[in-house]
């Protein structure tokens, strides 16, 4: 069961990696939407102005977007202590989605590294150097389909707080996580299809935001805290995740598709 558990784990610290904090801008809607085409200077309360960054870096992050990011994510669980760094690279040319995604993931002392790349057109997927076959749409729709950052409205902030920080300005959310139900959804689906039949039931807490942004309100930072209470298969855990996430850029990315030549 250890290693079902285990596996659990290493599944969501990918797939929220892939997603990171981007969500396609149809799945957003209208919030996205309208938050995208406001300014700072349209907004005066401090909730509105930290859910306007919010949803500025969903919008940048979403499928349509481009961006190049690093992070770190530290999950435990049962006393057990998971690591993922990597990068992403994210870029649409053509209308076809460019992607590279390296992650190194420690569990129990044991190293997984994980690599996808994709040009829209093929996909190369690698898992401690063994290749795994995947096609371009279900590497797209994986990452569709997963939500890390999620939607919701001003109203789901529970507090916030607005500090300024050598030019910079930080936003420190905390969200009810009732209200981020479709999180949960788009997890347990994701989930279901490694663990077949078993049943998954997901209770999340609040969620801590802190995305620290620019005189312009471009992203720099972003970090992210939540726990979920999960029963997988009639064993119940909770699951800690911390991410932490720094922005290069968001125009003029290059994605590196140099590894496309062993697909």
């Amino acid at each position: 069961m250890l290693k079902r558990i285990l596996s659990v784990i290493v599944i969501m610290a990918v797939l929220l990696s892939l997603a990171a904090c981007g969500e396609d801008n149809k799945t957003a809607g209208n919030t996205s939407s309208k938050a995208s085409s406001q300014k700072a200077e349209d907004v005066s309360t401090k909730e509105e102005k930290a859910y306007l960054a919010y949803q500025t870096l969903n919008t940048k992050m979403g499928q349509s977007g481009e961006y190049d990011a690093e992070f770190i994510m530290t999950q435990e669980v049962a006393g057990v202590v998971t690591k993922t760094t990597g990068i992403t690279q994210l870029k649409t040319v053509d209308g076809k989605q460019q992607m590279y995604m390296e992650t190194n993931t420690n569990v129990a002392g044991q190293d997984i590294k994980v690599l996808v790349v994709t040009d829209g057109t093929k996909v190369y997927y690698e898992v401690n150097g063994q290749r795994m076959e995947m096609d371009v749409p279900d590497v797209l729709k994986e990452i569709d389909d997963v939500v890390a950052m999620p939607e919701f409205q001003s109203e789901a902030i529970k507090s916030c707080e607005v500090t300024e920080e050598g030019g910079n300005t930080k936003y420190s959310l905390v969200l009810d996580g009732n209200a981020l139900t479709g999180l949960l959804d788009q997890m347990k689906e994701s989930m279901a299809e490694s663990m077949g039949d078993e049943e998954i039931n997901m209770v999340l807490s609040d969620v801590s935001y802190v995305i620290v942004v620019d005189k312009n309100n471009e992203p720099k930072s972003m970090t992210m805290d939540m726990a979920i209470k999960m029963t997988v298969a009639g064993q119940e855990m909770e699951v800690k995740s911390n991410m932490e996430m720094t922005f290069k850029a968001f125009s003029g990315v290059t994605v590196n598709l140099a590894d496309l030549a062993k697909a």
